[in-house]
């Protein structure tokens, strides 16, 4: 038997073809539904994470304003030349006729490009 052979690590990085984002909890939020009877309330806070024109949205989490979601989303696609490549996360009181907006977050996926996983809160605008 011969030497064994070395094999060369491919040395192209190959670009991303999946972001996974991760709706853990929200802390914090705003009063959005007042209660007639008392000083206090509460929300129903859902989030929808947006990339390109792909839309996906958590469960709704009845009166709470600390809301925890645990809620993975994939998104199988490749990051775009002609995209902004930006994660939209848009968090909105839930009503039967129409959400009230509580605020939003936009993340570049430029800090991404070193595929390592990113844990951090983000401040809503």
């Amino acid at each position: 038997l011969g030497p064994p052979m070395e094999i060369e690590p491919d040395k192209e990085v190959k670009p991303a073809n999946r972001v996974n984002i991760f709706v853990i909890r929200a802390t914090k939020l705003s009063v959005m539904d007042k209660n007639l009877l008392s000083s206090g309330g509460s929300s129903d806070p859902v989030v929808t994470v947006k990339f390109d024109k792909e839309k996906k949205k958590t469960d709704v989490v009845k009166k709470n304003l600390n809301p925890v979601f645990m809620k993975q989303f994939h998104f199988d696609r490749m990051l775009s030349t002609t995209s902004k490549n930006m994660v939209e996360v848009i968090v909105e009181d839930y009503d039967f006729s129409g959400n009230d907006f509580m605020g939003q977050v936009s993340v570049p996926l430029v800090t991404l490009k070193e595929r390592k996983e990113i844990r951090r809160w983000f401040r809503l605008e």
